[in-house]
This record gives C-alpha cells, sequence and structure tokens, in this order.
C-alpha cells in the first residue's frame, strides 16, 4: 500500500504487512485475512 502526494506526485508513505493466522480444522478464509491486514495497515497509516 502506498500513499503519494497529488500534488507532486511524491511517495509520502509505504507499507506492507503480514499476518499468520494458526488453524486446527477450519482454513480461516482469505477476505477476512485482506480485511484483517488493510485495517491494521489504515491504522499506522498517518493522517
Amino acid at each position: 500500500m502506498e500513499l503519494y502526494d497529488v500534488t507532486n506526485g511524491k511517495l509520502m508513505w509505504k507499507a506492507n504487512h503480514t499476518i499468520k493466522k494458526d488453524y486446527v480444522l477450519i482454513k480461516p478464509g482469505l477476505p477476512d485475512m485482506a480485511r484483517d491486514v488493510a485495517n491494521k495497515m489504515v491504522y499506522y497509516m498517518p493522517h
């Protein structure tokens, strides 16, 4: 995920995040994991 300043195209913020979920019987759904990653990245994004 990257945040660019629209006035000059300068890269202001860049992030990546990895989440590993352990499971025994039921594999976690990919959409749920993607939502968790996006929420954590937005939390740390400068406002």
